[in-house]
C-alpha cells in the first residue's frame, strides 16, 4: 500500500478536479446549485455511512466541532465553489479555491500563534499578487465580481477544514473526521434546498437513468472516492508532499475547462496563476527541507 500512496494522492486531486464538470452536468439537468451540492453531500454521506460505521464512535464533546467543520467548512466550500463556477470559469474558480493553503498559514497565525517567517511572507504577497493579476488587471478573462468573492469564500471555507480539523486530528482518525464532516454537512444542506424543486426534477426528467447516474457519480467520484484515497496515501505521505502531489487538481480543473468549456486564459492571468500555484507549493514544503 505503501508504494500507492502518492498515485492515491494523485488521483485523488485529478478526482476533486473534476468537480466543475458534475456541477455544470447537475444545473443543466436542472438542479440549482443548493441543490447540486445536496446531493453530492448526502451521497458521499452515505457512503462514508456504511463503509465507515465502526469509527463513528466520538465524545459527545467534540459534537460541536463536527458539526463547525460539516456546515462552515465542507457545506460552504462546496456551495460557494459551485457558485464560483457559475460567475466566472471552471479554471478560476479553482485556483481560488486553491487559496486555501494560503488561508489556512494566515488563520495559523492569528489561532494558533505560529511564526510569520520570510518564506510565509513571500509566498503571502506572491498569492495576493496572483489573486490581483487575475481578477482586475486581466480583460480577456471571465471573472466578476460575484466570481471573486464566491472563489475566495470558498478558499476560506476549504483553509478552515486544516484549522478545525487540527485539533480533531488530535483525538480521531483523519477518515473519522471527514466522515462525521460530510454527513454534518449533508443534513444541514436539507435546510438550504427546495424539496419538492428538487424531487419535481428528478421525476420529471426524461433520462431519469442518467440523471441518477449523474447524482450518485457526483458524491462518488468527487468526494467518497478521492476522500478516501487521500486519507489512505496521507497516511504514508508527509503532509507538505500530499499538498503538492494534491496541485494536480485545480491543474486538472484548468485543463477540462479549456478543453471542453472554452475557458480563456491570458497571458497575464496566467502569471497570477502560477504565482498562486507556486505560493501553495512553496508553503507545502516541509521545513527541514528549507533549511
Amino acid at each position: 500500500m505503501k508504494k500507492f500512496a502518492s498515485f492515491f494522492i494523485i488521483i485523488s486531486g485529478i478526482l476533486w478536479g473534476c468537480m466543475g464538470v458534475f456541477s455544470k452536468e447537475l444545473g443543466a439537468l436542472g438542479f440549482t446549485t443548493a441543490e447540486s451540492v445536496s446531493i453530492r453531500l448526502t451521497t458521499c454521506a452515505l457512503i462514508f455511512l456504511a463503509i465507515n460505521f465502526k469509527k463513528l464512535r466520538i465524545c459527545l464533546k467534540d459534537l460541536w466541532l463536527f458539526c463547525c467543520i460539516g456546515v462552515f467548512s465542507i457545506l460552504t466550500m462546496s456551495y460557494t465553489y459551485f457558485e464560483s463556477i457559475n460567475y466566472s470559469s471552471l479554471t478560476l474558480a479553482s485556483i481560488l479555491l486553491y487559496t486555501a493553503p494560503v488561508m489556512v498559514t494566515v488563520m495559523s497565525v492569528i489561532f494558533y500563534k505560529e511564526s510569520l517567517s520570510l518564506k510565509k511572507i513571500l509566498c503571502l504577497v506572491g498569492a495576493v499578487a496572483g489573486i490581483v493579476l487575475i481578477s482586475g488587471v486581466d480583460k480577456s478573462i471571465s471573472l466578476t465580481k460575484a466570481g471573486l468573492i464566491y472563489g475566495l469564500l470558498s478558499g476560506f471555507s476549504y483553509a478552515l477544514y486544516s484549522i478545525i480539523g487540527k485539533k480533531l486530528l488530535k483525538s480521531y482518525e483523519p477518515i473519522t473526521v471527514s466522515s462525521y464532516a460530510f454527513i454534518f454537512a449533508a443534513v444541514a444542506s436539507v435546510f438550504i434546498i427546495d424539496v419538492p424543486h428538487m424531487t419535481n426534477t428528478l421525476i420529471s426528467s426524461k433520462e431519469p437513468i442518467y440523471t441518477c447516474a449523474v447524482m450518485i457519480g457526483c458524491g462518488l467520484f468527487t468526494a467518497a472516492i478521492p476522500y478516501t484515497l487521500y486519507t489512505l496515501g496521507l497516511k504514508y505521505t508527509p503532509a507538505g508532499k500530499a499538498s503538492i502531489l494534491a496541485c494536480v487538481e485545480p491543474l486538472t480543473a484548468s485543463v477540462i475547462g479549456i478543453m471542453f468549456y472554452g475557458d480563456k486564459i491570458g497571458c497575464i492571468s496566467s502569471i497570477g496563476i502560477i504565482l498562486i500555484i507556486t505560493a501553495v507549493i512553496v508553503l507545502s514544503v516541509p521545513k527541514e527541507n528549507n533549511s
